[in-house]
């Protein structure tokens, strides 16, 4: 899976209100995903926009199927967040 994957599978619209490569501040009820020095980064915050889990993986592939089955999840069903 690549990052053009996503993008088309939700579109910009939807990838706007999550962290999609930003590394912008974190939002309450937020899934992002990020690149740091040694690994991918899939993470979501809680109401209040604190940590509410966060996974690292070794490959861009495996971080992007997760980012984009959380979205899926819980983008489009309106569920409280959980690993």
């Amino acid at each position: 899976m690549t990052r053009d994957d996503v993008t088309a599978e939700f579109g910009h619209e939807v990838l706007a209100r999550h962290n999609f490569f930003a590394r912008n501040t974190t939002q309450p009820k937020e899934v992002g995903i990020y690149r740091d020095e040694e690994a991918w980064v899939v993470y979501m915050t809680d109401e209040r926009g604190g940590d509410n889990g966060t996974k690292s993986f070794d490959t861009e592939d495996a971080a992007l199927k997760r980012f984009s089955s959380l979205v899926r999840y819980f983008g489009r069903s309106g569920r409280d967040r959980a690993w």
